[in-house]
């Protein structure tokens, strides 16, 4: 077998056809694939068991359930409404959702409360706390929805920079469909629809939504707006091999 590495296309030969192509096999099949590699992963999420803990800023945290949603927003924790998240809304959501929070003002509960805020705010960047727990909410709300696993690692930090607040009254539509479809409890855990983790809440909403709709209608759909974003893409790459063929020309010009 030969150890040489093949040599990599060179796409300023390539016409704008070819470019396309390349394009969509090389960058964006392969994040297909992932896509719904990730989509089966998060339905894992929605029905692993109720007891299942999620590791956060190296806290022990439940899975969130809509009662707890609502309830951050009453306390204006900026995870849940809009504003940057500080300090304080790290503290205190991750303490609402800890594992060591019995729910009772008692003094061993103040004290695991004190000792949990300690090891937190021990930590170096506030950013990288606050990039974690949005990554917890992603994935609790199945926010990275198959375009967005589209996003360039630029586009992703941007997006983490200015974090959106989690809508709660839309959130409660998911519930009003769910629990017209199934009823007030959770066939999978016997629990009410707004005590069973969120995951599987946005789940059962997206399974009722393509029960009414054809599979192929969905697919189709997602690869128009995924062919729309590749063709962005060629035209880009085209712009800049122009601009730099330009700026030869007059630089040899001149020489």
């Amino acid at each position: 077998m030969s150890t040489e590495t093949a040599m990599p296309p060179d796409i300023s030969k390539m016409n704008v056809a070819e470019l396309f192509q390349h394009v969509w096999n090389t960058e964006y099949v392969p994040r297909w694939n992932d896509a719904f590699k990730h989509e089966a992963e998060q339905r894992s999420d929605a029905f692993c068991p109720d007891s299942i803990t999620i590791t956060v800023c190296g806290e022990e945290l439940r899975m969130l359930t809509m009662r707890d949603l609502f309830t951050l927003e009453t306390l204006e924790n900026r995870f849940i409404v809009s504003g940057r998240p500080e300090l304080g809304d790290c503290l205190q959501l991750l303490w609402h959702l800890n594992t060591e929070n019995n729910g009772r003002r008692t003094i061993a509960n103040t004290f695991r409360r004190g000792r949990m805020t300690q090891r937190v705010g021990n930590r170096h960047e506030l950013a990288d706390t606050v990039a974690e727990i949005l990554g917890y909410m992603d994935r609790m709300m199945l926010h990275e929805e198959t375009e967005e696993m589209f996003l360039t690692d630029d586009q992703k930090k941007e997006k983490a920079q200015q974090p959106k607040p989690t809508d709660t009254h839309y959130i409660s539509s998911y519930l009003i469909t769910v629990a017209a479809e199934i009823g007030p409890v959770d066939p999978w855990s016997g629990r009410l629809l707004a005590d069973m983790p969120l995951p599987r809440l946005m789940q059962y909403s997206r399974d009722i939504a393509r029960k009414k709709r054809k599979p192929e209608e969905e697919h189709a759909e997602m690869i128009d707006s995924l062919r729309v974003r590749c063709m962005d893409d060629v035209n880009a790459i085209t712009a800049k091999l122009r601009a730099e063929a330009a700026a030869k020309k007059a630089l040899e010009t001149q020489v």
